[in-house]
């Protein structure tokens, strides 16, 4: 079974629990809620583990000034400049993502510009198909009518000409 270091947000204090006592996504630096008593209580996901790799570090767990940044062990001397660096890769980062996700959206918009197309092309293919098919089956009518039609002169006892016309009386 897997357990969690999980940094409750309200009381800043820290715990073990096991991953059916977390409501939301098991993953690392996720904001969760987690059930410690009869409650539960929102927290932060610090590491994740058996119960014997988070009991012996959940006595090693420092947090920085602001509550966000932990690590275990003793704090680390240098704090504001890493905080600093690894900010600005964060935000370079986060610009990475948003160019990505920006691409991502301008290609699944070209795509939904495409599908009536493709949709209409569809549906106008399928038109044409079932066209086709139902003049086959009216030239293939017309053949058998034709067949059983009786030879040239029978018509002219029917009242046309010799040209095989039809003559009107009035």
């Amino acid at each position: 079974m897997q357990y969690a270091i999980v940094f409750f947000l309200r009381t800043h204090a820290v715990a073990v629990v096991p991953r059916a006592d977390i409501q939301g996504e098991f993953k690392l630096h996720a904001l969760v809620m987690a059930h410690w008593g009869s409650k539960s209580y929102p927290a932060k996901v610090i590491l994740i583990g058996s119960k014997k790799l988070c009991d012996s570090k959940v006595r090693h767990v420092t947090a920085s000034e602001r509550g966000d940044d932990f690590e275990f062990g003793r704090p680390r001397k240098n704090t504001r400049s890493r905080r600093s660096s690894k900010a600005s890769s964060t935000r370079s980062e986060n610009e990475a993502i948003k160019r990505l996700y920006e691409e991502i959206i301008a290609k699944m918009d070209e795509l939904e510009s495409l599908m009536p197309a493709l949709r209409t092309q569809f549906e106008v293919l399928s038109e044409m198909r079932e066209l086709d098919r139902e003049l086959h089956e009216v030239m293939q009518l017309t053949r058998e009518v034709l067949k059983r039609l009786p030879p040239l002169e029978e018509h002219r006892s029917l009242g046309t000409s010799s040209t095989g016309a039809l003559q009107f009386e009035f």
